[in-house]
């Protein structure tokens, strides 16, 4: 329920504030509308709620009748909570016509459009129609608790809805007893993933060599008491990692091994010697025979500078820091200067724009082409200047073309509705001359007459004389009455508008300025 609804009741004192504290207790309690609460508890009769719902600047639709493939996109009891029903979908526009009981609670426009996926145009229905357009639906009468019987029997020529709705499923509640021991919080599916895995130390990649011979040995002890090591002996010094040392390049300035995961060693030359050490293992500086099978002891080896002992040069070992890592402060992302949208005090909004993120697996929807809204200002300036009743017709008719493409004038004369001209989209102008409509008539000119506008189809038992004339006519024909001192002087019908909410308020908007024009004339003609 809308804020400016509730204090609208209480500021007019049409409820109390205890009164609509009980009723929104009781519908909060029984899960049902607030218009039904206020009608349950009695703190509005039937025909003080419409009065007040009336106020809302929107569109009347009398002649609800729900498309039932929306019904069916939309989850089940949505609409019988909400009490708003769709329409129809313009495919060109994506845009969905939704009948709603209260137009100041733009939330049920808002859940159908999300849903949808589509823009929303609320137009305003009685309570009365929107249930009996959902009378058919089970999970009405459950969710709000009222009979539908008595909304009515389906207007004539309202189609029956193909898959009636029903409830949403009542969650189960299942309550499980917390053993001494604590709750299990996950069972293993897989009984064999309760293996423990070994603790093993993973074998390197290099192939295992043959074990280290005596000579081996006395070269390796004879390094670590200080005698150096050849450049084929300081190959095997590797890390304990898995990747294999690098091939020896000769003639290479520096040999880098980088098998450590934190440091990598480097092995550079400490004097340029003019000729590659030899590769091959001959031990004849420390005297042992060639053994390629040895394997490198897990010692630190020194590196005692050989050229004070007339050894050749061999090179040095030196560790190097491996990569730092620096933590850097994210920087924050821009903060968006957009202001928020706020809402005119005034007329509350009823046209709800659709989410602009699509879900995932949905269609991507077909781009449209978007037409500017039309204007009406040049049709309502030329009306504060015209001095007679044609002029004044025909520039209503003129300003009229440019918000519907087929447009037609009805005059009130003698009680009856007598046709005055159209545009040549609509029909002939000399047949609709001839076209003479009681003003009792149950037709679309006696409701805008009586209401102040109607959108919505037309009813060919009662409508026959114009639709002979019209031939066809869509589901979104607009008659907007042209007020003098109060009283109907003509009614605007108006079909194929672009923008049926827009277009409406464009109608009104001429057909005002057309009454004042008309009220000029006839206050001219008395003196």
């Amino acid at each position: 329920m809308a804020v400016e609804f509730a204090k609208g009741l209480i500021v007019a004192e049409v409820v109390s504030a205890d009164a609509l504290e009980r009723a929104l207790y009781v519908a909060v309690s029984n899960d049902s509308p607030v218009e039904h609460a206020l009608l349950d508890t009695g703190a509005l009769t039937n025909d003080r709620l419409d009065e007040e719902l009336a106020r809302g600047d929107a569109p009347v639709l009398h002649d609800v009748v729900a498309d039932p493939d929306l019904l069916d996109r939309l989850p089940a009891g949505l609409c019988s909570r909400l009490l708003a029903v769709p329409l129809r979908l313009d495919v060109r526009s994506n845009t969905v016509d939704v009948a709603v009981v209260n137009v100041f609670d733009t939330h049920a426009a808002e859940e159908i459009a999300f849903h949808l996926q589509a823009n929303v145009v609320a137009v305003r229905a009685s309570l009365e129609d929107v249930e009996r357009a959902l009378r058919d639906r089970p999970s009405y009468a459950a969710l709000s608790g009222r009979s539908v019987g008595s909304a009515g029997a389906r207007p004539h020529g309202a189609p029956a809805l193909r898959h009636p709705e029903t409830p949403p499923p009542v969650p189960k509640l299942i309550s499980k007893r917390t053993p001494p021991w604590g709750t299990e919080v996950g069972v293993p599916h897989d009984r064999g993933s309760d293996i423990p895995i070994p603790l093993t130390r993973r074998k390197s990649m290099i192939p295992e060599a043959a074990p280290a011979g005596e000579n081996d040995l006395a070269a390796l002890t004879y390094a670590r008491l200080g005698g150096g090591l050849s450049l084929p002996d300081a190959a095997l010094v590797r890390s304990k990692s898995s990747s294999p040392a690098p091939e020896l390049v000769p003639n290479d300035q520096g040999l880098t091994i980088e098998s450590l995961p934190v440091a990598a060693v480097e092995v550079t030359r400490s004097v340029d010697a003019p000729q590659a050490p030899s590769t091959s293992r001959d031990g004849s500086a420390f005297g042992a025979t060639p053994n390629d099978g040895a394997t490198a002891p897990e010692a630190v080896l020194p590196t005692p500078p050989d050229t004070e002992r007339g050894l050749p040069s061999v090179p040095s070992i030196s560790l190097r820091d491996g990569p730092r890592t620096e933590s850097v402060v994210p920087r924050p992302p821009p903060v968006s200067v957009r202001a928020p949208s706020q809402r005119p005090s005034g007329a509350p909004p009823i046209s709800v724009r659709a989410p602009s993120v699509r879900p995932q697996g949905e269609p991507k929807p077909r781009t449209t082409q978007s037409f500017p809204a039309p204007d009406t200002s040049q049709a309502v300036a030329a009306l504060r200047t015209a001095h007679d009743r044609d002029t004044i017709l025909g520039i209503t008719q003129a300003g009229a073309r440019g918000v519907a493409r087929r447009v037609a004038i009805f005059v009130a004369k003698r009680g009856d509705y007598v046709g005055w001209s159209c545009t040549p989209e609509l029909g002939d102008e000399g047949e609709l001359r001839a076209v003479t409509v009681p003003a009792e008539a149950p037709t679309v000119l006696a409701w805008a007459s009586a209401e102040g506008s109607y959108l919505g189809p037309l009813d060919p038992s009662a409508h026959g004389a114009i639709l002979s004339v019209m031939g066809t006519a869509t589901r979104d024909v607009a008659a907007v009455p042209i007020r003098v001192s109060g009283k109907t002087a003509a009614v605007v019908v108006a079909d194929e508008l672009g923008d049926t909410m827009i277009g409406t308020k464009r109608l009104e908007e001429i057909a005002r300025a057309a009454g004042e024009a008309l009220l000029r004339v006839v206050r001219a003609a008395k003196k």
